[in-house]
């Protein structure tokens, strides 16, 4: 890949090289993979900011894969035919403008466009984000450009399009982007899911990259960043941006010594071209441009717990083995989601909470583990009786309002299962002590992206979390979890062990 972008004059910056690098490990029978030689990684998402060099990954890829199999097949999309010819053209001039351009055809017509190799036909074709695009076809690689911009209807038929074919093809999707907004279905989609797959050490199958600003520069939240201070912050942390001392910086739209090829003075133009007229929104297009951080992502960040305090206190010892638990369900308040929480407290101890995973049969009869944070309610019931069946359950805790209440009326029916049923009353007292404990040191969880996601984005409203706009379930099942611990009935002397999986 390195020899593939020096041909195409695209000498790769170090967060280029650290993204090609790991997508396209391949599977080892030193490393215990179950198919060794074959691609780590079928499915990958990389969120940049702009200007990052989205382009110069792209093309030195396209030109490694043509190289490396005979007739390959590749394929690349955004989301409006006429900038996906756009962002076609981009990668087709960056070869036809190297040395390579005697290996290489490129037709360009009103109803077809193709980029071929000579040499062992492989080809570069651009595709509309529509039902027919790919039907029938067999790639060897997918490029998906501003992922930020595709509706969910889109992301089913593209996926449709190239999911099933990966089968007998051995190949990989990459889809970049810069962050966008709550309307975003398939980034942020993309988004949660790979931050839960780095989180949990997933090394195969799924590829995520993200390069943004923190919630938090110099111990200030972003969005109580001063205007001079925030247009520093994405200088500083841009990673197309030369930070040597000295270097005087990209020049005539050739990279500098050292390769970058941002100069800061061009994102403080950008700061000042984007925050004409609403300055507020311009601040936020801004962020999302060149932080790489959505609106969505940032509104209402650490309202109700303080990140510091959230972070240290994750659990590194976990519910013991044969400890007897209780766990929570929280309901969330428009019925559409819920989560589930284990709890533990020793005698005189710290409580401890855990999101547990549990099996879920996949499309093809397969099982997997997944967190207890899912969408519907109807999920609920058949989780509690599983993990019952392998672990003392001394009650489950379940908030008895709105829809929860339904759910609390399910699992009373459930054999030798206790019910916690938490009054709008105890609601509140349930959620202080929940935050007292946390900030005086006495609670902790097990990492968990959910239960992150869920702090992060829960407010603090009449004494209790509330919900601003992203679902706090995970949080809340917590909450409850650890209220039923210490409001349930008292064990019996013998215990189960607690396993779940």
């Amino acid at each position: 890949m390195a020899k593939a972008s020096a041909l195409v004059g695209r000498p790769f910056m170090p967060h280029q090289r650290e993204i090609v690098d790991v997508f396209l490990e391949v599977q080892s029978e030193e490393a215990g993979d179950p198919e060794p030689g074959e691609w780590a990684y079928d499915d990958g998402t990389g969120t940049l900011e702009r200007r990052a060099g989205k382009t110069a990954i792209q093309s030195p890829l396209v030109t490694h894969r043509a190289e490396l199999i005979d007739r390959a097949r590749m394929f690349m999309a955004a989301h409006k035919g006429d900038i996906t010819r756009r962002r076609w053209l981009d990668i087709t001039e960056d070869i036809l403008s190297s040395p390579l351009r005697d290996q290489v055809t490129r037709k360009v017509s009103i109803s077809h466009e193709e980029l071929r190799w000579k040499r062992n036909n492989s080809t570069l074709i651009p595709f509309a984000a529509n039902e027919d695009a790919m039907h029938s076809e067999t790639p060897h690689l997918v490029l998906i450009d501003e992922l930020w911009a595709f509706s969910e209807e889109q992301k089913r038929v593209v996926e449709a399009g190239y999911v099933p074919a990966f089968a007998t093809s051995s190949g990989q999707a990459l889809k970049m982007s810069t962050q966008g907004t709550e309307r975003s279905y398939w980034l942020n989609a993309e988004t949660k899911a790979g931050r839960r797959a780095v989180e949990r050490g997933v090394r195969l199958g799924k590829f995520y990259y993200e390069h943004s600003l923190p919630d938090r520069v110099g111990g200030v939240l972003l969005k109580d960043l001063d205007d001079d201070a925030l247009v520093q912050a994405c200088i500083e942390n841009h990673p197309a941006v030369c930070h040597r001392p000295g270097c005087p910086g990209p020049r005539q739209g050739r990279p500098c010594a050292h390769g970058f090829t941002v100069r800061p003075a061009a994102i403080r133009s950008a700061w000042s071209t984007m925050t004409q007229g609403d300055p507020a929104l311009g601040r936020l297009e801004f962020l999302r441009a060149y932080g790489n951080r959505s609106a969505a992502d940032l509104s209402g960040a650490w309202l109700a717990i303080d990140e510091a305090v959230w972070t240290r206190q994750h659990d590194t010892v976990g519910i013991p083995e044969g400890a007897p638990v209780a766990l929570g369900v929280w309901v969330d308040e428009d019925g559409q989601d819920a989560a589930l929480s284990a709890a533990f407290r020793g005698p005189d101890g710290p409580m401890r909470v855990e999101i547990p995973q549990t099996p879920v049969t996949q499309g093809d009869g397969a099982s997997r583990l997944e967190p207890t944070v899912r969408e519907g309610l109807r999920w609920i019931a058949g989780v509690v009786r599983h993990i019952a069946a392998t672990s003392t359950v001394r009650t489950v805790a379940v908030a008895n309002t709105k829809a929860a209440r339904d759910v609390a009326d399910e699992l009373d029916a459930v054999d030798g299962l206790h019910v916690t049923r938490v009054s709008q009353a105890d609601l509140p007292a349930a959620c202080s002590r929940h935050r007292t404990a946390l900030e005086d040191g006495s609670w902790f969880h097990r990492v968990s992206v959910e239960a992150t996601e869920a702090a992060k984005a829960a407010d603090w409203q009449r004494h209790q979390w509330a919900r601003p706009g992203e679902s706090i379930s995970a949080l809340g099942a917590q909450t409850l979890a650890g209220w039923g611990f210490d409001h349930a009935p008292e064990p019996e002397e013998t215990y189960g062990r607690f396993v779940i999986g």
